[in-house]
């Protein structure tokens, strides 16, 4: 059997090779980074903080209000304890298993995209882009001590087996438990189940439905969880105001859309043009919900661009 690669014209193999390369040199700089004992984001300390407080168990949310209200739920700060004590270091071990989830990431987006086109060399493409698009403009995420890409493996294994299995009551139920726990690592990425949940409308109402149900039982445990477990002060502290600046918002779009403007105006061409075609229609519900939750929560005080903003290039 001939190799799937050898069908690409040299165009496409010029290309894909020049993404590997470009993403691979892109890694080098977060990744050695990583081990490295400086600051790669604001927030690496105060996790550092949470995590010693989850090991030591200080509830995180014992109070309504308080100097480093903790509006981000537990179970990172959990599994970061749990890793420190093979790497015996906080900072380390939440930096490994964030490049840990940003290879998964990258191997995640390449099989959904292998399901949707059956193409290999989209499927390489897609996932080595995803890799030089976060390393260069998403390093501040990349082999740090932060939530970000650890949640969004999560959610991306809950879009790949929707991708791969039929809307059954069983399938549905497993997206929404993967979901739940990438929301109980970090809960802003909602442009995941807001995508399955439009989609799911245009293919069973019913389906969307239990969804639904799914995913609102879910959060209700996770809920009860957090606040058996972190304080009784959970939801208060979860909804803390964050102060929005529309300054804010067109700076962010000055410094990570002008950039790669260009691509994001074919993205929204080709998303417009295949909303009719079922294997289409899900990535471009998706590149719409991200971008536009995305923008709002990138406005928002420690919040960025939410993470998989043109993860999909769009094939032909």
């Amino acid at each position: 059997m001939a190799n799937p690669l050898s069908r690409a014209g040299a165009r496409e193999r010029l290309a894909l090779g020049l993404v590997i390369s470009l993403a691979l040199v892109a890694a080098i700089h977060p990744v050695v980074r990583a081990f490295y004992r400086f600051e790669v984001n604001y927030n690496e300390g105060w996790n550092i903080y949470n995590s010693v407080a989850v090991a030591h168990h200080v509830p995180l949310y014992g109070t309504k209000y308080g100097w480093t209200t903790v509006n981000y739920p537990l179970l990172w700060f959990y599994v970061v304890a749990y890793f420190s004590g093979f790497t015996r270091d906080y900072l380390l071990a939440g930096r490994l298993l964030s490049l840990l989830s940003m290879g998964a990431s990258c191997v995640l987006v390449g099989l959904i995209i292998k399901r949707l086109t059956g193409g290999l060399a989209a499927a390489l493409f897609g996932g080595f882009f995803c890799l030089a698009l976060f390393c260069t403009m998403g390093s501040a995420h990349v082999g740090a001590n932060d939530p970000q890409l650890c949640a969004q493996a999560f959610f991306l294994v809950g879009l790949l087996v929707y991708v791969f299995c039929p809307p059954t009551l069983a399938c549905i139920g497993a997206i929404a438990l993967l979901f739940a726990l990438g929301g109980n690592i970090k809960h802003n990425l909602i442009d995941f189940p807001f995508a399955i949940f439009l989609d799911l409308l245009l293919v069973s109402r019913r389906r969307a439905f239990q969804f639904v149900i799914f995913l609102g039982i879910l959060a209700g445990l996770s809920v009860w969880a957090n606040t058996t477990a972190g304080g009784p002060f959970f939801v208060s502290n979860l909804l803390a105001g964050r102060s929005y600046s529309e300054i804010r918002a067109l700076l962010n779009f000055a410094a990570t859309d002008l950039p790669i403007f260009f691509l994001l105006l074919v993205a929204c061409v080709w998303a417009v043009k295949q909303r009719n075609i079922r294997a289409s229609r899900l990535l471009s519900i998706f590149f719409f919900s991200s971008y536009c939750s995305g923008s709002r929560l990138a406005a928002e005080k420690e919040s960025r661009r939410t993470a998989t903003l043109i993860i999909f290039w769009p094939w032909p």
